[in-house]
């Protein structure tokens, strides 16, 4: 159920700043195109000149940034495009920083302060790094750093790799898991997920996904290693995941274990209050449009989303007649006709390649559907979806009643779409290839 739904602050202030073209100086227009090839070479683009002049391909990097921003496209470099071209560079250094911490943590370094600010510190740490790996020492983010940040070290490390990783292509191994026991918060979900995979397989009935490692889940692990052959001791080891997995196989994510992926570093709530618990999963990278993207996955909750074309966003009190993703002509999603998932404000720029139309796989107790990011909603929570989807996946799909509070799996797909809503036809027939590319079994 959509609650009042934030907006993008530029939809605030296009009015007021997106006037026509504002004189620029020379050094100006040279840190945009700066900051715009720092975005560049992290997708795998090719660098503009840094020239200081606002020629045509400083204006079509421009326009791409617009468009991938939700913008409108118009080559010129206006106040809310460059503040946005900063705030995603700003995004990007966080996601360095984070992956230098990462690998400076498990080194026995102490951590350097995440503040999205390319500086001192943040580039003595990057030439830490480079002499660690044997590499030049520079202190810049060249190609073979961001390489190395994205591959386990030589000791079998297991600190994972942030966008870096997404930037890349480059994963960990998909083995094993988190070791989790009692007491436990982060990714006990997938855990608990995970065992109500095999318990409907054994016909038992399934536990509640909480996320929270309490006795009901230690008993339920117990009774499933002991199944498995595995000692009963309580605690998700990598053999218990790898054990678990094998067992529910034949489900719709076949042998994909998202527990097992490296993470982006954002994180979600699943309502209005609770832990931010949610985490994005960078599985293995395919090729979808011509590019080695990472499909992403996640675990959470759906409430029902009523917004859009028709009739049945008036039965919902926070409901509204539109969606972000419109057809050309305007008209907006038909949550009754179109499976669609909903994304935090924000999501596109913190995991880049993500845009709205994508495909999205979405899975609940053994059964598979398939949407399209068709909305945005608050910054801060995960976890939503349209009537038609809710139906398909057996959920009670009334805005105000209906709807999980867990144990559903979203695997998102990159540049899967065109920007521009599908039919439902080519939705399955799209993310039926996807799923398939990645490991699982529609």
């Amino acid at each position: 159920m959509s609650r009042w739904r934030e907006r993008p602050a530029w939809v605030l202030v296009v009015a007021l700043f997106c006037a026509p073209a504002w004189g620029q100086s020379a050094n100006e227009v040279r840190d945009l195109q700066r900051v715009l090839n720092s975005e560049r070479s992290g997708v795998g683009l090719s660098a503009i000149a840094e020239d200081g002049l606002l020629g045509p391909r400083t204006r079509a990097a421009i326009r791409n940034l617009q468009r991938h921003a939700g913008l409108p496209i118009t080559g010129v470099a206006d106040r809310v495009t460059i503040g946005v071209a900063h705030q995603g560079r700003r995004a990007a250094v966080r996601e360095l920083q984070e992956a230098l911490n990462r690998e400076r943590i498990a080194s026995g370094q102490a951590p350097i302060g995440v503040d999205g600010k390319f500086g001192n510190q943040t580039s003595r740490a990057v030439g830490d790094f480079q002499q660690q790996r044997g590499l030049p020492w520079s202190g810049r983010l060249d190609a073979r750093t961001r390489a190395a940040l994205a591959t386990p070290a030589p000791s079998g490390s297991s600190s994972t790799v942030g966008m870096v990783g997404a930037l890349t292509g480059a994963t960990a191994p998909a083995k094993g898991g988190p070791e989790l026991s009692r007491g436990a918060r982060r990714k006990v979900s997938l855990l608990q997920t995970r065992l109500n995979d095999y318990r409907r397989a054994q016909g038992q009935s399934p536990i509640g996904v909480d996320g929270a490692f309490g006795p009901q889940t230690e008993r339920a692990l117990k009774q499933a290693q002991a199944a498995l052959g595995l000692p009963a001791s309580g605690v998700a080891d990598p053999r218990t995941w790898d054990a678990l997995v094998a067992a529910t196989a034949g489900g719709p994510l076949g042998p994909v274990n998202p527990a097992a992926y490296p993470v982006s570093g954002a994180r979600y709530k699943r309502g209005n209050s609770g832990d931010a618990d949610v985490e994005i999963h960078l599985l293995d990278p395919l090729s979808i449009g011509g590019q080695q993207r990472n499909p992403l996955a996640y675990e959470s909750r759906m409430t029902i989303d009523a917004d859009g074309a028709g009739n049945a966003w008036t039965t919902d009190p926070w409901g509204q007649p539109t969606t972000s993703l419109t057809y050309p002509n305007g008209t907006s999603l038909d949550p009754t006709r179109i499976n669609y998932t909903v994304l935090p404000i924000g999501f596109d720029a913190r995991h880049p390649g993500v845009r709205l139309g994508d495909v999205v796989a979405v899975v609940y107790r053994g059964k598979v559907a398939y949407a399209i990011y068709g909305d945005r909603g608050p910054r801060s929570k995960i976890g939503e979806g349209s009537i038609r989807l809710a139906r398909e996946l057996g959920i009670p799909s009334s805005p105000i009643h209906g709807g999980v509070s867990g144990g559903v799996q979203y695997v998102v797909f990159p540049r899967s779409g065109t920007g521009r809503p599908l039919s439902q036809a080519e939705i399955d027939r799209r993310g039926e290839r996807l799923l398939r590319a990645a490991g699982g079994r529609p």
